[in-house]
């Protein structure tokens, strides 16, 4: 698939059901949630743009948070070696283009405000055992109307590939859940 701006784009496709547009990010790698085994229950996992005026909802798993924080980056690099080993094909090229995409992002002068104002439902979820510290994700919760922070306990960063169950288990309800429940 190629974007309007003529990046190609990975789009896969797995699961069955309805549409839920699934976004990985961080490590570099954009395939890794292509698995029929961790698609969330009851939906198809297509990756692809994120077009916000069709988004019913908003689940954001292990994320960063909107910041570029020494101290988060300190207790984050002192811990990274305590992390479970993930085998995953990490491509530094990919992973700097998203570094420099997530920088160009939370530096926009109105994306607070847009955060503030948006009406989609956002469930923020952080993992109990993140070594990553937690308060960014709870901010934004915070910050959007119809934010829920959640926290998942007993698992650490990569749930998605340490605890498959959990992580179907916490997506899935987080995607289905009614946004009513959420005000």
């Amino acid at each position: 698939m190629q974007a309007e701006d003529r990046t190609r784009l990975h789009v896969g496709v797995t699961g069955s059901g309805s549409d839920a547009v699934v976004l990985s990010g961080g490590p570099g790698c954009v395939h890794y949630l292509e698995h029929d085994d961790i698609a969330p229950r009851g939906m198809r996992a297509c990756y692809a743009l994120d077009h916000p005026s069709r988004v019913r909802a908003v689940v954001g798993v292990a994320g960063h948070g909107l910041h570029k924080d020494r101290t988060w980056s300190q207790t984050y690099e002192a811990l990274k070696h305590t992390e479970p080993k993930i085998d995953i094909d990490w491509n530094p090229m990919v992973h700097q283009a998203l570094s420099e995409s997530f920088v160009e992002w939370i530096h926009g002068s109105d994306l607070l405000r847009r955060l503030a104002d948006c009406r989609v439902p956002m469930t923020i979820v952080a993992a109990e055992h993140d070594i990553r510290p937690s308060w960014p994700l709870r901010q934004l919760a915070a910050l959007v109307k119809q934010g829920v922070f959640v926290e998942v306990s007993g698992v650490p960063y990569d749930l998605w590939s340490t605890h498959p169950e959990v992580w179907v288990d916490v997506v899935t309800n987080a995607c289905i859940a009614p946004a009513d429940q959420r005000l």
